[in-house]
């Protein structure tokens, strides 16, 4: 059986406060950057692609692809195990397109959560269970107790940017495949003026704003492309291909920078979404 497998790591951190996404850290990696500030956000995300497949050894292979969907008047992030095939010959699993497939979904924040877990754990367990039968001790140190899916949903909540986390947490053990959501962030109501999301590979972004606590105090495009340029440099065999970019202000989601993505002008405003 061939199984495809990607995954990443990641932590959450708000102004003030740290917070650890329990995930392991995996030869699979993404990097994800998120400011946010009353009135502005920025979100940033690599496009390398390092997948194996199962059977083959250590054969990586890597490829850029978009790992940004869209729904509504939504954008989600989407890092962890986000494509694979259990082998059974059934369709792969792709996380962006099952996203973007799907009719119905919320223009609420809140309620969006709960309706992508739904939509995609079932599918997610089935490719996790493939990984387990088939390679039971990887599955175990990389997945069992971690998260194995990651969705970042930013956009216009309430008249203000907003970002909100959806994990997609395995529990520990090998028995039987379990997953339960954690959810962190807020829309528009945060404790603090300004917060940060750092997922994937994010090392030197961490080193980098222990020591300068103020340089995300107001985000803006320029600093999330340093700070994504600094996990570029720490892991170049896992973070790499163009970036993709996005702006949010109480006026909408203006694409800073498509990367590998190919979005499609949904308005006059001509890659504005609104």
């Amino acid at each position: 059986m061939a199984t495809r497998r990607r995954s990443n790591y990641g932590i959450n951190w708000l102004v003030g406060l740290v917070v650890a996404i329990s995930c392991p850290q995996y030869a699979h990696a993404t990097s994800v950057v998120v400011l946010r500030s009353s009135n502005l956000l920025v979100a940033a995300i690599d496009s390398l692609e390092t997948y194996q497949v199962f059977g083959q050894g250590s054969n990586l292979q890597q490829d850029n692809i978009c790992k940004i969907a869209r729904t509504g008047h939504f954008y989600i992030l989407v890092s962890g195990l986000t494509r694979g095939s259990d082998g059974s010959g059934n369709s792969a699993f792709d996380v962006v397109k099952e996203i973007e497939a799907a009719t119905g979904l919320s223009e609420n924040m809140s309620a969006l959560g709960p309706q992508l877990w739904d939509l995609l754990s079932p599918r997610l367990r089935g490719i996790l269970e493939a990984i387990r039968d088939k390679d039971p001790q990887s599955f175990a140190s990389q997945y069992a107790g971690a998260a194995a899916l990651q969705l970042t949903i930013v956009g216009v909540e309430a008249n203000r940017p907003a970002a909100k986390v959806l994990e997609f947490a395995v529990d520990g053990g090998t028995a039987k495949v379990q997953l339960h959501p954690n959810v962190m962030g807020c829309a528009g109501d945060c404790p603090a003026s300004s917060s940060g999301y750092f997922l994937g590979v994010h090392g030197a972004i961490d080193n980098f704003v222990r020591s300068e606590t103020r340089f995300i105090a107001k985000p803006d495009t320029h600093k999330a492309e340093t700070l994504i340029q600094l996990s570029y440099k720490e892991r170049p065999d896992l973070v790499g291909g163009p970036v993709s970019m996005l702006r949010v202000s109480r006026g909408g989601v203006e694409i800073v920078a498509a990367g590998a993505c190919r979005f499609q002008p949904v308005d006059s405003g001509a890659g504005r979404l609104r």
